[in-house]
Parts: structure tokens; sequence; C-alpha cells
């Protein structure tokens, strides 16, 4: 049953770093949201978009005491102490502008807390004023998440908080394209549109949870106390375990998914590995693509979809525009849609005679 909409007026990832860049150096960002959903990875998206004109500064709250952010030391020759600060404030230039995150801010001690609001309000650290142009934004998670983050009201005041809603599915996807996602994760992710829901959107009903039915199974949940589950950070991870299924085989393969994304969602994913045997080569598509066998079930056309962005290039383009225009037309649409907007292959797509063909002929822009 759907409840209020509780991210009505939630950023998602790119909205969060634009707000941060745009207004950092002179607002204190606190992107609130759920476990797993891509709220540390801001700073590695600011990183790509601002370049090395900053130092980059990560800090760990929860795992930060009073040395780790300023000392009172003894200054002999005035006798009186002096705050001297962590090196961690510094960077590798003391003089260039710092972008600092401080990651699960409200999850650290009261004291280091109380510490930290000179530095969100003021960009101060002890005695020491960060380099103009300074950027210093945090994440927490939602109190709902139940996983410990507390604040209080002289500290709200000082920051700005903005939540963070989990990424659609096709926002999902375009960014495991593009990141080399294992294309079994991917089709998986394209096949369960329901792991890309909130928990604050969807009433719990333990019902469903006792008689293995609904999305809980994947998802997080504070009332369902689900060790593992879906979310962006498990199903990167699980992605690179695939990536090595060669190594492991599958049945130890499946027993590393169950403690990544949850059981239910790793025997899902077990159950398409044998439709990794109904693909064609990709050889054969190069070399044959009017000819190549063309799986006969959905998920293994979607899989064979994805599986090809890895390997097309200028020289095999055609003949993989050749393959998929024999699929059936919702799977072409998918690979032409997918190849369009995937940044390493884009230019070669858009430059591609069949492609432009098949978009004319469907009302597409290019």
């Amino acid at each position: 049953m759907s409840t209020t909409n509780a991210y009505s007026f939630a950023v998602n990832h790119t909205e969060a770093a634009l707000l941060i860049k745009a207004n950092g150096t002179k607002v204190t960002y606190v992107v609130e949201g759920e476990p797993g959903i891509g709220k540390s990875a801001i700073l590695g998206t600011l990183k790509k978009q601002m370049g090395d004109a900053y130092d980059y500064i990560y800090i760990d709250v929860p795992l930060k005491d009073i040395p780790d952010i300023a000392l009172s030391m003894p200054d002999h020759e005035r006798q009186v102490t002096k705050a001297f600060i962590n090196e961690i404030w510094l960077g590798t230039d003391d003089k260039k502008p710092k972008v600092i995150m401080l990651d699960e801010v409200f999850k650290g001690s009261d004291y280091v807390k109380l510490m930290m609001n000179r530095l969100m309000l003021e960009q101060m650290v002890g005695d020491y004023k960060l380099p103009q142009g300074s950027i210093v934004f945090g994440t927490t998670n939602f109190q709902t998440d139940g996983v410990g983050d507390r604040t209080n009201g002289h500290t709200n005041s000082r920051v700005t908080r903005i939540p963070m809603r989990k990424s659609t599915q096709d926002e999902w996807i375009d960014w495991a394209i593009n990141n080399d996602v294992h294309e079994l994760v991917v089709t998986w992710a394209k096949q369960n549109p329901a792991i890309f829901h909130s928990y604050k959107d969807t009433e719990f009903d333990a019902r469903m949870h006792k008689d293995g039915q609904g999305i809980f199974h994947y998802i997080y949940h504070p009332q369902h106390n689900n060790m593992a589950y879906v979310c962006m950070r498990t199903l990167e991870k699980a992605s690179h375990q695939t990536r090595n299924m060669d190594v492991t085989g599958e049945a130890l393969l499946t027993k590393a998914l169950i403690g990544t994304v949850g059981m239910k969602a790793a025997l899902d994913m077990s159950a398409m590995f044998a439709m990794g045997y109904d693909l064609p080569a990709l050889d054969d598509i190069v070399t044959n693509p009017s000819n190549a066998r063309v799986p006969k079930s959905a998920p293994a056309q979607l899989m064979i979809t994805f599986k090809s962005l890895q390997y097309i290039d200028a020289s095999n383009m055609d003949a993989f525009a050749t393959y998929f225009l024999r699929l059936p037309k919702e799977v072409t649409s998918t690979w032409i849609k997918t190849v369009t907007s995937t940044e390493k292959i884009k230019n070669i797509a858009l430059k591609n005679q069949q492609v432009r063909a098949f978009a004319i002929e469907n009302s597409w822009i290019l």
C-alpha cells in the first residue's frame, strides 16, 4: 500500500552534487538518505567535475576522536595553550581550497559533533580557517533508518539538509553501463524494478514478510532487519564477484551473493547463470551477424544486449547493428537507446547508418 510520497522534494545523486558545487562555499549541505544509495560517492563525482584545483578530503566522522580534529598544546614562550589542528585538514597543499566530506556526520560522538559545528558554519577547524573557496558537506542516514544518526537544534540551524532519493531504474542502469557493471547484474536489475523502491514509499506488511512475498526480501527496511539487501552499493559488489565466476564457480558465487544482496536476490541471480550458456559467442556476431544464433528467452536477449556494450568499437559497430536488428523490436529499441547513451561508444553508434535509419523509422531524435 502506498503512503505519502516521502521523496516529493528529494534530489538524486546528480542534483545533490550540483547543489554542493554551486552553493557549497556558503552553505553546508547534509545529504540524507537510506543506506547504500550513493551518498558517499558524491565526493568522487565532485572530484571528477571540479578537477585538481581542489584538495578532496574524506572524513569518516564516527571513527574520529578529539585528537583527529585539534588539540590544545602549550606555547611555552607565551605561556598559553594553542589549538594545533590535525594534518588531515591541510590536505596535500595547505593553500588549495578544500572539498571536505563529513561522512556519516551525525553518527559521531557528541563532542566530535560539537567540534564540527564551527566547521560546518564558519569553515573553521580550531583556529584554522579553510582556504577561500573551500566546500564542506556532510552525509547522514534518515533517523527512521534506525542506524544511529542523532542531532540537535543548534546543529540543524548551521546546515541545510537535503533528502536524497534512490536512483530510478533508468538512472542506475545508465550509470551501471558506463561503469562496466556485469551484464548479468544489469539484466537482473532491468527485470526487477521493485529493487529501486524505497521503504519510505511503501507500507511494511509483516504478513508479506512472513509469507515470503513482496519487495522487502530485496531492499533495506528498518522493520525487516535484513542483514544483506539490494542497493546501489551491493549491486556493484555483486558485479565484481560475478565477473570472477569462471574462477569461483557458480555454486560458490551464489553463496557469496547471498551475503551481498540477500537470499532472494542471490537465488534469482543464480537462476540467470544458465542463460549465459544460451548466448551466442560475440565473435560469431561480429563475423556472421546475419546468421548468428538469436536467444529465445527475453532475459537472454537482454543479457546479450548489455554484454555487447563491453565489446563494441568502430570496427564492429555495423555487425552488431545488423545482428540486433534481427531481434524483437523492443529489444532492438533497448539496444539502440543504450548504445547511443553509453559514453565510450555513443559517438560511434550515432554515426552508424543502420542505427540512424532505425531511429528515423521510429521517429526518434538522436
